[in-house]
């Protein structure tokens, strides 16, 4: 709600039912307050509540829309999916990368063009990074190391290529892990960050997750965890949830923990798109389930001191407006069939896609009409969102869950109003030392 000009926002308490959290997002501003003062802030009619708002001004304010006209002017990210094919055949993959019409692959003639289609356009925006780096993530369409020549050689031309523009390429991508040391080792040498899509424990790894043949992959994806722990090559794990897994969060949290202390778990629910639609041995979770077991695996987490996260939620110390640079910025996808869109996946609703590569021209051809409706998702835009406590926080969580109907907005807030609470515990248990 609105007061006085001030976006505030009363959260419940756990555990005291006679106080609520008071949060004022663009003050940066997290407290607790008797129920007395709340009633009173609302109303705003008294001295209390005249005292409150002096406090609070005292706290400097954040313009929402400048921290917006940053996030879509930075200097977008270049995607570049090398591959359609995958090693693997997930029951949930939302590309469907290697199934009979997802074979294709990107030449090193074709990688060549688009890198230096991206680098003649860098000078269209206007705020770089201080460290002057480019982030270049080798994502979308199926498993890139696949294809090792054309990953390698991805790599290495994007790190020359940049370099004589200037500027440092700084490496990510997802990857199932499934591959050698040979493969293991160039990752370590050049990549800067890497998200490990690994589910958890065998039975769930490969009830979720078996290689092409129906075999095992739990042994090549932890081999290559503990290679890249080993070399501590910054690393998260990305787990996708099912409505099986689901009741194993705990275990799964164990697991990791155990094997790879101190490694981030990012906990994603699966949704219905590639080849989860319509698949009957594998089903997303119940969103009201899922909802509660997260809950309870975020208290697990914190109990343990596991480090865990998820996309709506995992932003707490930082306010944004838009929930990623798919759509803010937008990032370059280009995929296999030379389309530019804002999003790895497959078969994106039209909205995504915003430019094309010309083979004939060897040119990047960008709609801006096509980028304006896009930088109009944002949390501006989204009318649930304007009295919802975690705005600037989750965004309005991913547009392409948006678009497609997907939203589990009861996950999002039970965690934020839990992580909230654990902020206040630990601040109060700070200031009791």
């Amino acid at each position: 709600m609105i007061i006085r000009g001030e976006e505030l926002f009363f959260i419940e308490r756990f555990g005291a039912l006679d106080s609520k959290i008071v949060y004022a997002p663009l003050r940066s501003f997290l407290a607790v307050i008797k129920n007395e003062l709340v009633e009173s802030i609302e109303k705003n009619d008294s001295s209390m509540s005249d005292a409150f708002f002096d406090h609070l001004k005292k706290k400097k304010l954040i313009n929402p829309y400048v921290l917006h006209e940053i996030a879509i002017g930075i200097l977008p990210q270049i995607s570049i999916p090398v591959t359609d094919n995958c090693n693997l055949r997930c029951k949930y993959c939302y590309f469907r990368a290697g199934d009979e019409d997802k074979h294709r692959s990107q030449s090193k003639e074709e990688i060549k063009c688009y890198v230096d289609a991206y680098l003649r356009r860098i000078g269209d925006y206007k705020i770089r990074n201080k460290e002057n780096y480019i982030d270049v993530s080798i994502a979308g369409g199926g498993e890139p190391t696949v294809e090792f020549d054309a990953f390698q050689y991805a790599v290495l031309y994007c790190e020359k290529a940049f370099r004589e523009q200037g500027v440092t390429p700084r490496f990510s991508m997802p990857t199932n892990g499934v591959y050698g040391d040979k493969v293991r080792s160039f990752i370590a040498d050049h990549f800067s960050q890497v998200s490990l899509s690994m589910d958890g424990p065998q039975f769930i790894q490969d009830r979720h997750r078996p290689l092409a043949n129906g075999d095992s992959s739990f042994k090549w994806a932890y081999d290559t965890a503990k290679y890249f722990y080993r070399c501590k090559l910054p690393y998260a794990f990305r787990v996708t949830v099912s409505a099986y897994s689901v009741r194993y969060l705990k275990e799964i949290l164990d697991f990791f923990n155990e094997e790879f202390p101190g490694k981030m778990v990012g906990l994603e629910p699966m949704n219905l798109f590639g080849r989860a639609v319509g698949n009957k041995e594998l089903q997303p979770p119940d969103e009201m389930e899922y909802s509660e077991k997260l809950l309870e695996a975020y208290d697990y987490a914190y109990s343990k001191n596991i480090p865990i996260r998820t996309a709506g939620t995992g932003k707490f110390d930082q306010l944004r407006t838009v929930f990623c640079g798919a759509v803010g910025i937008p990032n370059w996808t280009i995929t296999t069939e030379g389309r530019i869109t804002s999003c790895t996946r497959d078969n994106l609703p039209e909205i995504f896609s915003f430019g094309k590569y010309d083979e004939k021209t060897k040119e990047i051809v960008i709609d801006e009409e096509k980028i304006r409706v896009l930088r109009s998702m944002n949390v501006f835009h989204y009318p649930e969102c304007q009295d919802c406590f975690c705005k600037y926080n989750c965004a309005g969580d991913c547009p392409d869950l948006r678009v497609s109907n997907m939203l589990n907005c009861e996950a999002t807030k039970k965690v934020a109003a839990y992580v909230f609470n654990k902020k206040i515990d630990e601040r109060m248990a700070k200031e009791q030392r």
